[in-house]
């Protein structure tokens, strides 16, 4: 028996009492928030100030969340997130269009056809193709445009000036709200002003916010023209 309890003692002689290293590595956060960005809000019953996680693509989904708490909730909205989805279509669709270069010139971009058709994604596309080089609303209803269109994908639908000028101020609409998502866990926000006149006399101004994002990088948005 005593040989036993020394040979006990001998063994425990070896292990130390194990404690945790103050330069341990933090566990990581949840790949979620990559998706989400928490707000302090009033609650709306006690009117106290309250935590809460606010989904990226989904502007009126809003979760109460503790920090350092359980992520489940969040979690199983974003994998059923209608906003997430429709991201990544678009961003499928905009990957695929490739500008391929030949001979050292551009060519046009070309559609990979294992992509789904998506009449919507197409005319948010076009709505933002309009905004950016300022073309008019009538080209959706020029012959050619809708022989290219329908030649790079058969389901492809005419759409009359009207229908794409709804379509321009949706868009404009919707990544406005995007926007002020995003502003809002932002803690520090420089506000700068343009002022410039064009062509045809008319004197234009317009309010630019620049902000630091989560990722140290400069980002500049307009606020208001």
């Amino acid at each position: 028996m005593l040989s036993l309890v020394r040979r006990r003692q001998e063994k425990g002689k070896g292990k130390k009492n194990k404690r945790p290293r103050a330069n341990a590595p933090v566990r990581m956060s949840s790949d979620v928030w990559a998706h989400f960005h928490k707000v302090r809000e009033p609650c709306e019953k006690t009117g106290e100030i309250a935590l809460k996680a606010v989904c990226n693509y989904c502007i009126d989904k809003k979760y109460a969340y503790t920090q350092g708490g359980s992520t489940t909730t969040i979690g199983r909205h974003h994998l059923k997130c209608k906003g997430y989805k429709a991201k990544m279509a678009r961003d499928a669709i905009q990957t695929t269009l490739e500008l391929c270069k030949i001979n050292g010139t551009t060519s046009g971009p070309t559609m990979h056809p294992s992509i789904e058709y998506d009449q919507g994604i197409v005319k948010e596309l076009i709505a933002k193709m309009i905004r950016v080089h300022e073309y008019s609303f009538r080209m959706v209803e020029h012959e050619w445009f809708n022989i290219l269109m329908q030649c790079m994908n058969p389901n492809y639908k005419p759409i009359g000036r009207k229908a794409i000028r709804a379509e321009c101020m949706r868009v404009c609409k919707k990544e406005k709200e995007v926007l002020k998502s995003v502003l809002k866990g932002v803690s520090s926000i420089c506000l700068t002003t343009y002022m410039w006149t064009s062509n045809q006399t008319l004197s234009y101004m317009c309010v630019v916010a620049h902000y630091i994002d989560v990722n140290w990088k400069m980002q500049t948005r307009v606020l208001a023209f």
